[in-house]
């Protein structure tokens, strides 16, 4: 089983990799063909998308513990799902449609609208591939998606002379492969799992999924409230800028996403003492990275933002390093979030934290765009996970009776683990070139 982990977090990473490597290079071309105002337009689009999908990963959860922790069967699961995207997204969708038709200036969410009931369908339907810990096939799913969207929308600027209305239908068409593949590849899903009944299922898919989601809403303002304070005080511009810097803020984040998409099936549906013992070994196995990574970080990024985006987008450099506090801490929020909202079925512990959060992230950014502008907004980032991730620690700790020293103290079976798995990807390595 341990082993298994580390494999399949390395190739998550890899999946990991590329995602976000596109992803960069899609936002270079943006960066350089469409300038600060194209780029602060599509970044303040995706952030609407993204604050409705997040809201939304609340009924992803809900299919976790309801399929995986449950053992509801999938005949009755899957159905239900549908049932709940239909009486929640759709009309939301509509909504987001109607505000892009009526106020001025708010036409790019149409792209929005468009693409959020296939967005909520692939992000809904992971929840089957992670309770079966089916990592490959959500690692894919996830990955289809931004992949076409990146290299289509770069190709489409670079040799076709597209513009933003080009983008944002590449954004909207490239959820319908996502689609495709979440549909066929759900057929192949068969749970041995002891089932229980459920005899409303889309009641309580519904009611977890609102538990959850408030948490999702409140962690979306955690991440987001600073991007939207410097929207309406500083310009689209400045977004444009800010959103740079918090790309790469968010690709450090994503590096114990491997290790999180990996362990999530087992952190939900194993015992809570062996969830514990995996969760503590994921925080010990991620927080060395995230250190090294961001001490990296903190060097590099200025010289080579303004080298790949150019000098219109310097300072973002610069205030990618008032994101590093935060980065190292709340890498190990992904695991401790898994925890207490699927195995202890407590989303509200998790909504206190996030919420504490991302009303410190409001207040400090608020408080200081005035005088520090885009870098207000990494700042206050920070000062608010530097204030929840303590709490989820100490929630973790008294809880799962888990020694502190296991959340940081690298041992002789995580190191072994480790060569086990360079030793199996030499093997591999070495069958490919024999051939």
């Amino acid at each position: 089983m341990k082993d298994r982990l580390s494999m399949v977090s390395f190739e998550t990473m890899v999946y990991v990799m590329l995602t976000r490597g596109l992803a960069m290079i899609g936002a270079v071309v943006v960066a350089r063909v469409l300038g600060p105002a194209g780029k602060g337009t599509l970044a303040y689009m995706t952030s609407i998308f993204a604050f409705a999908i997040a809201v939304f990963a609340g009924h992803m959860t809900a299919i976790v513990y309801q399929y995986g922790k449950r053992g509801v069967p999938m005949s009755t699961v899957y159905p239900a799902s549908l049932k709940v995207i239909a009486l929640v997204i759709v009309p939301a969708a509509a909504l987001i449609a109607a505000v892009a038709i009526a106020v001025p200036g708010q036409g790019a969410l149409l792209a929005a609208a468009a693409a959020l009931p296939l967005a909520a369908y692939v992000q809904s339907t992971r929840g089957f591939f992670l309770a079966d810990s089916e990592i490959r096939r959500a690692n894919m799913q996830a990955f289809i998606a931004p992949a076409i969207f990146a290299i289509a929308g770069s190709i489409s600027l670079l040799f076709f002379h597209g513009n933003l209305n080009t983008l944002l239908l590449i954004f909207v068409l490239s959820y319908l492969p996502a689609v495709g593949y979440s549909i066929e590849q759900l057929r192949i899903l068969r749970s041995q799992r002891p089932s229980e009944s459920d005899p409303k299922p889309v009641a309580s898919q519904l009611a977890f999924a609102a538990s959850a989601g408030s948490v999702n809403f409140v962690a979306f303002l955690n991440g987001r409230i600073d991007l939207f304070i410097i929207l309406f005080v500083l310009g689209v511009k400045a977004v444009g800028v800010y959103s740079v810097a918090v790309t790469i803020a968010e690709g450090l984040w994503q590096l114990s996403g491997p290790v999180s998409v990996a362990a999530y099936g087992s952190i939900s549906t194993q015992s809570e003492w062996n969830s514990a013992k995996l969760t503590a070994q994921c925080i010990r196995t991620t927080l060395p990275f995230a250190l090294v990574v961001s001490v990296l970080t903190y060097f590099l990024a200025p010289p080579l933002v303004t080298l790949v985006f150019g000098a219109r987008f310097a300072e973002a450099g610069y205030v990618t390093r008032y994101f590093l506090p935060g980065v190292v801490v709340w890498s190990i929020m992904y695991f401790l979030n898994n925890f207490i909202t699927v195995q202890l079925g407590k989303p509200r512990l998790v909504l206190m934290i996030v919420g504490i959060s991302a009303a410190v992230c409001g207040i400090a950014t608020f408080a200081l765009v005035h005088t520090m502008g885009i870098a207000s907004g990494a700042i206050g980032s920070s000062l608010g996970y530097l204030i929840g991730a303590p709490w989820a620690v100490w929630i973790f700790l008294r809880r799962s009776k888990v020694k502190p020293l296991e959340l940081v103290a690298f041992n002789k079976d995580d190191m072994q683990r480790y060569l086990a798995l360079f030793a199996s990807l030499w093997r591999r390595a070495g069958a490919v070139f024999a051939r």
